[in-house]
């Protein structure tokens, strides 16, 4: 119940929203609690927030739109390396999303 911390919103891309809703439901039925209390919201939004400044440099924004931000994510970087999603996505399934992989190919 509480393995998200004092964290009531959760950051994922568009398209996995509803994935991690349902896997949220159902780590809640089989824990038999009532429900997961937080808010999915989407990580390149939290990106352009974040990175919404202009860079001294260039003069010219970091992230200008929230667009950009998505763009960013969906350059897939190193998707296809082995070792960066958890030990249970790496040895059960055949997918590539992993919430633990997909930070550590955004990190590069």
């Amino acid at each position: 119940k509480n393995m998200l911390g004092s964290s009531k919103f959760l950051f994922t891309m568009p398209e996995c929203e509803d994935i991690c809703g349902g896997v949220l439901k159902t780590v809640a039925n089989r824990a038999k609690v009532a429900g997961i209390d937080v808010t999915i919201l989407p990580l390149p939004d939290l990106l352009f927030r974040l990175a919404n400044k202009i860079d001294p440099s260039t003069q010219q924004m970091y992230v200008p739109t929230p667009i950009m931000a998505l763009g960013q994510f969906e350059r897939e970087r190193f998707l296809y390396s082995l070792g960066l999603s958890c030990a249970w996505h790496e040895s059960e399934t055949d997918t590539s999303n992993c919430s633990q992989g997909f930070v550590l190919r955004w990190i590069y």
